[in-house]
């Protein structure tokens, strides 16, 4: 069998993350063994140039709001320990795959983030393609977040106390504000009129109502686990872009972004046993940041994509297997103990 490289190229975006990259706090768990892989050997002789360089693949049974559900994520580190890339891999079945594919190698170098003041993403080191007579892979490669995700500081805050837990509480809400700044500074890059139709079918909630503005840029997949925050720089990094194209090409409703994280930010501290005071601070932080940062959102259209967050989490086909302990089922069944099983509660 004859595998072969199909494309390769290597960019570098005006915005890249430094060089010399950070230990990766939230990457050095949840991990299996890499037994030798052809396509891993040649991105590292591509890419990497230095040996020897060691694979690790995330579980794909982590946490939701931990681990992408749809691509195999590995890591490439150096002898030393040092985190050099994340490596996803995604098949290319169809003319749909490969979308999907240029549209998050075309997120990571968006020339509207250049110069952003409180977020980065991650920098673009390259693509690959590799075939074979049953198949054909592509794989992003990239640098990797610094910081810790917001999922893991809510974590670590809760299995803290007294001063530790006074601390972690502190880089908690402190990565709250500065995530909430980071929304609002890229749902402003550019305002549309209107938005993509891809909004109304993707999010089932949106079926009896439609999306009230403002209209911009938005992530698209907004929990806590697709956000890093730095201590040490102050700020975040958004992971996985995969959904922002469309909402780059013809617009999105910001609100989307603010329902889902704060949703998740309520279900996940919940999950980990933060006190009821807490997630109410914690919420009500992001909002008051978030609303002052962008005048163009009021305080009850935020609340009301709340509404839809909760409401898309409680249709059924959202869960994520019969582990009533997983983080996907406790999302599931937080939302339904809000709204009701498929979300009846009205939108309008």
């Amino acid at each position: 069998m004859i595998v072969y490289l199909l494309s390769f190229f290597l960019v570098f975006s005006a915005y890249a993350l430094p060089m010399n990259l950070e230990k990766a706090g939230d990457y050095n768990k949840k991990f299996e063994a890499v037994e030798k892989d052809e396509d891993l050997e040649r991105l590292n002789s591509r890419f990497f140039n230095r040996e020897p360089v060691t694979f690790k693949k995330l579980n794909p049974g982590a946490d939701l709001a931990e681990s992408g559900k749809g691509s195999m994520i590995y890591f490439a580190y150096a002898n030393d320990g040092t985190p050099l890339a994340v490596i996803k891999k995604l098949p290319l079945d169809d003319s749909i795959d490969r979308e999907e594919l240029n549209d998050e190698v075309n997120s990571l170098y968006e020339r509207y983030f250049h110069g952003a003041k409180n977020f980065h993403v991650p920098r673009l080191i390259g693509t690959a393609e590799f075939a074979t007579e049953d198949d054909t892979s592509a794989y992003i490669i990239e640098s990797v977040a610094s910081g810790k995700s917001i999922n893991n500081l809510v974590k670590d805050t809760a299995s803290k106390s007294g001063n530790a837990r006074f601390f972690a509480y502190r880089n908690l809400k402190n990565s709250i504000e500065t995530t909430a700044k980071s929304f609002a500074e890229m749902h402003q890059v550019k305002s549309t009129k209107s938005y993509a139709s891809y909004y109304d079918d993707y999010y089932q909630a949106a079926k009896d109502g439609t999306f009230s503005g403002p209209y911009g840029i938005i992530h698209g997949d907004a929990h806590l686990g697709n956000i890093f925050y730095d201590t040490k720089s102050g700020k975040t990094t958004f992971i996985d872009l995969s959904f922002m194209p469309r909402s780059i090409q013809e617009g999105a409703p910001v609100g989307l972004d603010c329902g889902k994280f704060i949703f998740t930010l309520e279900a996940i501290s919940a999950f980990y046993g933060l006190s009821v005071a807490e997630i109410d601070e914690l919420t009500s932080t992001f909002s008051t940041t978030y609303l002052a940062h962008n005048k163009e959102m009021s305080n009850s259209q935020m609340e009301k994509y709340v509404e839809v967050a909760y409401k898309d989490f409680a249709f059924p086909e959202d869960t994520f297997g019969d582990d009533s302990t997983s983080q996907g089922d406790f999302l599931y069944r937080y939302a339904v103990a809000k709204v009701g099983k498929e979300g009846k509660t009205s939108f309008a």
